[in-house]
């Protein structure tokens, strides 16, 4: 990761600590950017927030521990949800400003603005 320098990371589906790897920031933030130098975007597996589990009311196909929350991948540093849908979108608007207590991820708008910078600044690299 240092070496090499990849313009993107993929999170995966596994808990560490009980946590999902799409919102955990110690994985994202403090590790991969922090202490490894990484500046590329880091997006979810597919399917990552459970967003096609809700399309599809398929209750049975659930992940044992649950989905990760769209509003936690922002606040972990994760800058892309995919494949993302409505339910995703209400979650981060419902968790836009809130206060710890208040939901599960509160994030701010410079929480969106940062994962919107670091996917511009990868396209902008690409174009050169």
């Amino acid at each position: 990761m240092k070496e090499a320098q990849p313009k993107s990371i993929m999170t995966s589906y596994n808990l560490i600590n009980g946590e999902h790897t799409a919102n955990s920031y110690d994985l994202i933030t403090a590790i991969a950017r922090d202490e490894w130098g990484f500046e590329g975007f880091v997006m979810t597996d597919w399917d990552t927030t459970g967003s096609m589990h809700a399309l599809s009311g398929a209750e049975e196909n659930a992940p044992k521990y649950g989905d990760s929350y769209a509003s936690g991948c922002i606040k972990a540093g994760n800058d892309l949800t995919m494949p993302g849908s409505d339910a995703d979108v209400e979650d981060i608007l419902n968790a836009l400003g809130k206060k710890e207590g208040e939901v599960p991820y509160p994030i701010t708008l410079g929480d969106l603005q940062s994962c919107a910078k670091h996917i511009l600044k990868v396209i902008m690299e690409m174009e050169r």
